[in-house]
């Protein structure tokens, strides 16, 4: 991601694609986003982390475990230790609070796991669906906040959902710095063209 005006990129994303087709068929593809909190001192290492360790993990989780179980306990497990290294009062632990979006898709499912203002949106036949809610809220006048975020809180709240999916659908993942910006309408304008390799989601991407 591109840091665009700030100091800091509190913007991280992850995901893995297996290569053999045993380990897809069981557990799929997973693709995560997170975007730290401006105000924390060290959010963009909670972002990092959160993805980081809910792909590499999500596949080591047993097979008999349904995805909507396995993503609960994993997110369970890192809110814990963001949320304690934010409670010790050391300045190089302290502000570990994160957005976090997850997209697993296996078999013609895709499950959505969402914490935060971060989004997974899906294009289907040139039409944007937001497939998440934003976890914010205005306070006092003084423009939107947050109202759940990994880290901040010592139990997760997190929402899941699944959509079955179709040949040609494109999901996409994006913070703040993208959807708070562009509008759905101008996001299907910039994916309108055919995007059927690597190379044109790349660039749409990018763009």
């Amino acid at each position: 991601s591109r840091i665009g005006s700030k100091q800091r990129n509190d913007d991280a994303m992850a995901g893995r694609i297996p290569d053999n087709s045993y380990e897809i068929n069981v557990k799929g593809v997973v693709a995560c986003i997170a975007d730290g909190i401006s105000t924390g001192s060290n959010s963009d290492v909670a972002a990092r982390t959160s993805v980081i360790q809910f792909a590499q993990d999500y596949y080591a989780t047993p097979e008999s475990w349904r995805i909507q179980d396995c993503a609960a306990r994993l997110l369970t497990a890192l809110n814990a230790w963001l949320y304690s290294q934010n409670a010790t009062g050391i300045p190089e632990s302290d502000g570990k609070i994160t957005t976090f979006t997850a997209l697993i898709l296996r078999s013609n499912t895709a499950h959505v796991i969402h914490i935060g203002d971060t989004r997974c949106m899906l294009l289907r036949d040139g039409k944007l669906q937001t497939l998440t809610d934003d976890h914010n809220a205005s306070f006092m006048g003084t423009g939107e906040s947050l109202t759940r975020a990994l880290g901040a809180e010592p139990h997760v709240r997190a929402d899941y959902c699944q959509e079955r999916f179709q040949p040609g659908d494109v999901f996409v993942l994006s913070t703040d710095g993208v959807h708070g910006v562009l509008s759905p309408s101008d996001i299907e304008e910039l994916l309108r063209r055919p995007l059927k390799t690597r190379n044109d989601l790349e660039e749409a991407s990018r763009t």
